[in-house]
């Protein structure tokens, strides 16, 4: 029985692998931004899972928070063996400079700094118990390719890749695993926003209908190869280049419709 913390775990792919570790039979820490959010997503698993599922809300982006939420967790739990970065937010798709000094400031706190944040409470943690693992999740602008309108979440995407491979790089001998995540294009409630906002929301919505998928097939997926990953500085991806192209040559006569 593994003793896992999601952060961002009150919706999403973040809760949709709460959900699978669940069912599994292991211990989760299910963690909101606020104590609203995490009461709202914990209810939903507490009646189900009563001695398995804990919760404890936690802004990212403020490094006192985080350890606060990793001595509760590891308190709760009887220890952590796998910590994941899940929490992040996207951007109003929009050119890059005209984003607000408030906008930037938030993209940049929650995509990055709550990165780092969880992973340096995460790596001295395992450090010091002499073992665990650390997924960070990754996503659009993660591999390098560059898209309109989403600079600073494609940038701060980035960045968890190098970051990532760093921390995989210079703990590769203590018996850690430091590996992310890639969960493609997933239907949250970040995704829907987006595709609302769009100025071309026709052909927004072509797109995502090809390349998007429910959460309750990337995270049973996704959970599955984390429980098994033995391997540092892995990449577990759901939507990879083969089956991107494979979507786009067959779009004329498979459907897809992963928002209904």
């Amino acid at each position: 029985m593994k003793k896992i913390v999601i952060t961002g775990s009150s919706k999403g792919i973040g809760y949709g692998l709460a959900k699978y570790f669940l069912e599994e039979g292991h211990k989760v820490v299910i963690v909101g931004s606020t104590e609203k959010s995490t009461m709202s997503a914990y209810n939903k698993f507490v009646k189900t899972f009563p001695t398995s599922v804990y919760k404890v809300p936690c802004d990212v982006t403020d490094y006192a928070q985080v350890v606060n939420l990793g001595h509760k967790a590891a308190a709760l739990m009887g220890g952590i063996d796998i910590w994941i970065n899940n929490a992040g937010i996207s951007q109003p798709a929009i050119p890059t400079h005209l984003l607000s000094e408030e906008q930037i400031r938030k993209i940049v706190d929650v995509n990055i700094h709550g990165v780092i944040n969880g992973s340096k409470f995460a790596m001295n943690y395992f450090i010091k118990k002499r073992g665990g693992a650390l997924y960070n999740m990754e996503g659009l602008g993660s591999d390098g390719r560059i898209a309109a309108n989403v600079g600073y979440y494609g940038s701060s995407k980035r960045f968890v890749r190098y970051y990532t491979r760093v921390l995989a790089k210079e703990n590769k001998n203590k018996n850690i695993i430091v590996a992310r995540l890639s969960p493609g294009m997933v239907t949250t409630d970040l995704l829907l926003k987006d595709i609302e906002k769009s100025k071309n929301k026709e052909k927004t919505l072509k797109i995502f209908n090809i390349l998007a998928d429910k959460v309750e097939d990337v995270a049973p997926f996704l959970g599955k190869r984390i429980l098994s990953n033995r391997k540092n500085d892995a990449l577990i991806a759901w939507l990879t280049t083969p089956k991107i192209v494979f979507r786009f040559l067959t779009a004329g006569f498979i459907k897809r419709n992963p928002l209904g």
